[in-house]
């Protein structure tokens, strides 16, 4: 199909990536983003002893000194053990008769892990919860020790035990990675309500992440909402990000906006770049709070420049329609190109569009390509139809159709319309045929029924009943297509095709509506009767019927 002929490339490119819809999904949370031992958290060897609760650090100083009048006579030595054996001690007060807690305190400060542990160790042997967990996490950092996260579990468990709560939520997390430990997402789940209750922000940041996954505690989007709240109060961002989403969509709590620009604000406050993000996408789209352009370009800016490929990308469509910011071509290619740099689809895509619009200063056809090709080797299905459309028309590239009809079939096995319009559009002896063969179906029926396959096989996730075995079918009719293909142009084209559409799907969990409206399954991704039809149909152009 001519490019003549066809919405406009940057209109259509303008309407399927901005504002783009994909916001911060921090949940399940990747293993690399959950709070593990070390400095992030809890009290590291280099941080003050603990953060003191006051009112029973006061009962054991007057303890202390009670007991102490009351027996002048008892000596030294059994007043460490006998008086204030496993107390919490505010940092200073120290051990009668035993080692200085501050002294190892000092020495771990200054990088004197050997001294630290000479005087940790026997207040961890003697009960110490304090010391043990110190003792632990040296073990787990392997400073002045050998790196051992079964001795680090052993000494988190002993300090867990007797309630100390960093040590429950270092102990929870070894048990959910299996480290040092048997992996055990229920133990983890336990540990980390324990120390979720008495108020660790972090603890019950991975708890919520565990109700939100399901693992180790039955899924509940509501207490995943109760325990990311509870950590946003205390300002951890990543929990305010997430209590933001949810109120944005309305998981586990009322939908409300207003409410998710708030945490979305405070989070984006501190620094945080996603939120920053997620608050301009809100000012963009105007949600929650007034379609303010300025304020969407002021934080998709602050986000930009500390990286975030998402804002980089959606800075540029900025600055290319002129939302906001003065309109400038420039601009718009500068931040889309570092978003693209990071591999992000959407910008490699949207730099293609601007190189390929004959309309502006820099159009290269062959940098269109360049960016097309990038993106459409990552699944992005706008960019395989572009891509296609150029091997079409040889601009930028030599015409080549069985190149195009690659990108294009691609393109429509992730639901892209036009790309099946394109397909179905193509006439000539040379592209897809409209009859029947003599040896059996005819391309066009083959590469029609290779889509419905793969629509399929994306919509079983959407389908409440028979979805797995829904699933394995349409993976079994894509192998039997892919097998047509191999054999009628003796090359590996379509088993690529049917491995790349499978890896697409698997990663981006791609939405069909636009492929299940093609073959009559709209406004209805739950009929399954619709469905089978449009299976039954593809079937008997196969000859399986």
């Amino acid at each position: 199909m001519p490019n003549g002929t066809r919405e406009s490339a940057l209109t259509r490119a303008v309407r399927n990536t901005y504002p783009y819809p994909q916001y911060l999904w921090h949940y399940p949370l990747p293993a690399d983003r959950a709070y593990n031992p070390g400095p992030r958290f809890g009290e590291n060897v280099t941080i003050r002893a603990m953060k003191v609760i006051y009112l029973p650090h006061i009962l054991i100083i007057l303890t202390v000194l009670l007991v102490s009048c009351a027996t002048v006579d008892a000596p030294d030595s059994d007043a460490g053990s006998t008086l204030i054996p496993n107390e919490i001690r505010v940092p200073g007060l120290g051990h009668v008769g035993v080692p200085d807690f501050d002294k190892g305190l000092q020495a771990a400060n200054r990088g004197d892990y050997d001294r630290a542990i000479q005087e940790w160790r026997p207040l961890a042997e003697q009960g110490d919860p304090v010391a043990q967990y110190n003792l632990g996490t040296m073990y787990y950092e392997g400073h002045g020790v050998p790196h051992d996260y079964l001795q680090s579990a052993r000494w988190y468990r002993l300090a867990a035990e007797q309630g100390y709560p960093n040590a429950q939520l270092n102990l929870g997390y070894m048990y959910e990675h299996g480290q040092g430990l048997r992996q055990d997402h229920a133990e983890a789940a336990r540990w980390y309500r324990l120390a979720a209750e008495k108020g660790v922000a972090e603890a019950q940041y991975n708890l919520a992440v565990m109700f939100e996954s399901g693992v180790g505690v039955p899924q509940n989007e509501a207490e995943a909402a109760h325990w990311y709240r509870l950590a946003g109060e205390q300002g951890l961002a990543d929990a305010q990000i997430n209590l933001g989403i949810r109120l944005e969509r309305g998981i586990g709590v009322p939908q409300d906006h207003t409410e998710a620009v708030r945490w979305y604000r405070r989070a984006a406050l501190q620094g945080n770049a996603d939120a920053q993000y997620n608050l301009g996408v809100m000012y963009s789209a105007g949600r929650g709070v007034s379609g303010k352009q300025g304020e969407a370009v002021r934080w998709y800016r602050k986000a930009a420049e500390q990286g975030h490929a998402d804002a980089q990308a959606n800075l540029g469509n900025m600055y290319l329609t002129g939302r906001g910011v003065p309109s400038s071509v420039h601009s718009a290619i500068r931040w889309h190109t570092l978003a693209a740099e990071q591999e992000l689809p959407r910008a490699q895509y949207m730099l293609g569009v601007i190189y390929e619009n004959p309309e502006t200063e820099v159009h290269d056809q062959r940098a269109a390509v360049h960016w097309y090709r990038r993106a459409a080797k990552q699944g992005f299905a706008f960019a395989q139809t572009s891509l296609g459309q150029l091997y079409l028309t040889g601009n930028g590239v030599n015409r080549n159709e069985n190149e195009a009809r690659r990108w294009l079939l691609l393109a429509a096995a992730s639901g892209d319309q036009e790309a099946v319009e394109i397909l179905n559009d193509l006439e000539s002896p040379r592209d897809l045929g409209s009859t029947r063969t003599a040896t059996g179906p005819s391309d066009r029926e083959v590469s029609t029924c290779f889509f419905v396959y793969a629509a399929t096989m994306e919509a079983s996730q959407k389908i409440g009943r028979n979805a797995s075995e829904l699933e394995q079918f349409a993976k079994t009719r894509l192998g039997f297509v892919a097998g047509i293909f191999g054999e009628r142009r003796h090359n590996r084209e379509f088993e690529e095709i049917f491995e790349s559409t499978l890896s697409a799907n698997k990663k981006k969990g791609i939405e069909v509506e636009t492929a299940l409206v093609r073959f009559s399954i709209h406004n209805s991704p739950n009929d399954m009767r619709l469905v089978l039809e449009a299976l039954e149909e593809c079937d008997k152009a196969m000859g399986l019927q």
